[in-house]
């Protein structure tokens, strides 16, 4: 046990393997999240409604997004809080976090519920969604929104969890409603088409959530688990997550907002556009939870070691993340470019009329969006960085200028004109705005670090000071 719960502390040991060791779990489980939902547009592309019901699946993804992640950043508040408090040692503030963190989930999850079922079809038809995919979409969007319990509760315990530095558990929940999610898929697909697939989804989350609260409870070796009896909101603790995770949960509101403005656009681009963006955004995700696997790491690591103190780990981690996201992302990159026929295959059927237009559209995304995806890696690795320190409005105020602020401008100002209006320069909204990102992040990482590590050298003086005293 006291090797298990040594493993997980990212505070002591070879940072480089301990930051290894944290992020390959955490990775896997991400791509076999990822997996599955592939496996979803499989069977509903080839065993269902064929193309159209994989494009009525996709154009439901950003306003899934615009809504779970606003809630999701209120498990990264709570992942900040604990992983702070567990640097410290103050295991009594890590069981008030858990439970509050719970507590606050809950209720964001039954609003999901009640709100986003009754609000799918119109939400659907602000986005302009053709008539091709609206009866399905609403279908899908609905029974998803009200599995969202289970799938923010099956977030904030993985989020826990690797707070404390272990990211096997959540893997472990992950394979086995996984396993489940694909057998009810192949069960309902072929009588319930997008139907079957939603409720398979939201059936497998429920069992996620299960396996990780179960971890949660009974794993002794957990230097805190949650009970019942701390479901409640702790003043401080609730405070602290509140503050850290809605700056995160804006952010993540106000970024998918600006995809479900791209998401109107591409349905204004036509069916073919639809098909062809939600191909190619499925095989992006890949890189995408590779990215995010790496800030989770970076961001839990720096937590860590911001609440023992630790300078030099600090720095060394977000160089590691860097380096790491670098060297991996260009792998992906060339076997996604390589690869892009066959990938594309699993969610565009050859054999329907539009699906030529479609590949095509889905090849042109993959390169303008696929190649300099690595450009994205940096600013995720500095958000998670300074999320690390508690800072939460820089990288917030940071993504929304750089990122959310040139892909409106070009939505609302630009994309009306003959000479921008189309596919392609769509797609170019996404490298050119990780570019300004990076510009501006590189100096605002720099200069919040001086200020910040400044502190923590003060801080641990007068500590040290006081215990000379005694």
């Amino acid at each position: 046990m006291d090797k298990a719960r040594e493993n997980r502390d990212l505070t002591k040991g070879n940072l480089l393997k301990k930051l290894i060791i944290y992020l390959l779990p955490l990775f896997l489980a991400n791509i076999l999240q990822l997996l599955f939902t592939t496996m979803d547009l499989f069977t509903v592309t080839h065993f269902g409604g064929g193309n159209i019901s994989s494009g009525a699946i996709g154009a439901t993804g950003s306003l899934i997004n615009l809504i779970l992640c606003t809630f999701w950043g209120i498990t990264g508040g709570a992942s900040i809080v604990i992983a702070n408090a567990k640097g410290a040692k103050d295991y009594d503030k890590v069981t008030r976090s858990i439970g509050s963190c719970i507590l606050i989930i809950l209720i964001c999850g039954l609003v999901v519920l009640v709100f986003g079922a009754i609000l799918a079809k119109p939400l659907l038809q602000l986005l302009k969604t053709s008539d091709e995919f609206i009866d399905k979409s609403t279908t899908y969007l609905t029974i998803y929104f009200l599995g969202a319990p289970f799938n923010l509760l099956y977030n904030a315990g993985a989020a826990i969890l690797r707070a404390f530095g272990d990211t096997k558990r959540p893997l472990i929940a992950v394979v086995i409603s996984g396993i489940i999610n694909v057998g009810l898929n192949f069960s309902m697909v072929f009588t319930l088409d997008v139907a079957g697939v939603a409720i398979a989804t939201i059936a497998s989350q429920a069992i996620a959530m299960l396996v990780v609260f179960y971890y949660l409870m009974f794993d002794k070796k957990l230097t805190a688990n949650f009970k019942l009896k701390y479901l409640r909101f702790y003043k401080d603790e609730s405070l602290d997550i509140l503050r850290l995770g809605l700056t995160t949960g804006l952010q993540s509101f106000i970024f998918n907002f600006t995809n479900v403005n791209i998401q109107m656009c591409t349905n204004v681009l036509g069916p073919e556009a639809v098909i062809g963006k939600a191909a190619s955004g499925n095989i992006d995700g890949y890189e995408y939870a590779l990215l995010n696997s790496i800030s989770t790491t970076c961001m839990v690591a720096v937590g860590q070691n911001y609440g023992a103190k630790d300078v030099d780990r600090m720095k060394k981690t977000l160089l590691y993340s860097i380096l790491m996201e670098l060297v991996i992302v260009t792998i992906f990159d060339c076997i996604i470019v390589l690869c892009r026929n066959p990938l594309l295959s699993i969610f565009i059927s050859k054999d329907e009329p539009n699906a030529k237009a479609a590949i095509e559209l889905a090849t042109q995304a993959l390169m303008i969006i696929g190649l300099p995806y690595a450009l994205c890696g940096i600013p995720e690795c500095c958000s998670g960085y300074l999320r690390g320190m508690k800072y939460s409005v820089a990288p917030t105020l940071v993504s929304l200028g750089c990122i959310v602020g040139f892909r409106l401008f070009f939505i609302y100002a630009l994309f009306d004109i003959e000479y921008f209006h189309n596919f392609m320069w769509l797609m170019l909204t996404y490298p050119i705005s990780w570019t300004l990102c990076c510009l501006v992040y590189i100096p605002v990482c720099i200069k919040l670090s001086k200020k910040k590590f400044k502190y923590l050298r003060e801080l641990s003086l007068k500590e040290q000071a006081i215990e000379a005293n005694f």
